[in-house]
């Protein structure tokens, strides 16, 4: 979900402040969206287009976090949440929305994508890097801020490159993707905003 280039210039790039790498006390901060949000029994229409919790909220428990829950929901929820996803970030002026923030209960986190638009990464599975490419990568320190409440916001060590694999929104079969910048930041976060039991369910 990216401004400028994105779609109608609706959603921006994560607001980023310098670069760099290197250790985490070391590295400059970068800005980026809140990974929490509220959890509805497993979707819901609310009045609003997301609804944000403090940034050092609890992770969420979630009942759907199931393979059978996550191939039965993943298809059938996109469409809708795709749109409450892109409201949301476009409200908010944000490229990374999570599944908490617009009320689905299965882990997904929503980014832009150039050519292929808003996609939503369902259940995301982080991969080890390989040798050559964990060379390359860096950590960066990330300030985590609720983009509805400015002052509320925390610094994570977060890695600039990650290989995940998922299922897209929509689609039956399994993805795995290098993913650099604010989307990798956007499914660490995500794997944060959830519990360990729930992605130990799901791994």
């Amino acid at each position: 979900m990216v401004g400028g280039n994105g779609i109608a210039g609706v959603l921006t790039a994560v607001a980023l402040s310098g670069g760099g790498s290197g250790m985490f006390g070391e590295a400059p901060v970068r800005e980026v969206v809140s990974p929490t949000g509220s959890l509805e029994p497993w979707e819901e229409v609310t009045s609003t287009e997301c609804d944000f919790r403090a940034a050092d909220a609890p992770p969420v428990e979630s009942d759907l976090c199931a393979p059978f829950a996550i191939a039965r929901f993943a298809g059938a929820a996109s469409t809708r949440t795709t749109d409450k996803a892109l409201a949301c970030a476009a409200k908010f002026d944000t490229d990374c929305i999570l599944s908490t923030e617009v009320g689905l209960g299965i882990p997904a986190a929503f980014v832009y994508h150039q050519e292929k638009g808003v996609r939503m990464l369902v259940a995301p599975r982080l991969i080890p890097l390989s040798s050559e490419a964990a060379l390359n990568a860096t950590t960066e320190r990330v300030r985590v801020h609720n983009p509805a409440e400015s002052r509320d916001s925390r610094v994570l060590s977060l890695n600039d490159t990650i290989v995940a694999e998922f299922l897209v929104g929509g689609e039956r079969s399994l993805t795995t993707e290098t993913l650099r910048g604010p989307d990798a930041f956007c499914v660490q976060l995500l794997r944060l905003a959830y519990s360990k039991e729930c992605w130990l369910a799901l791994e």
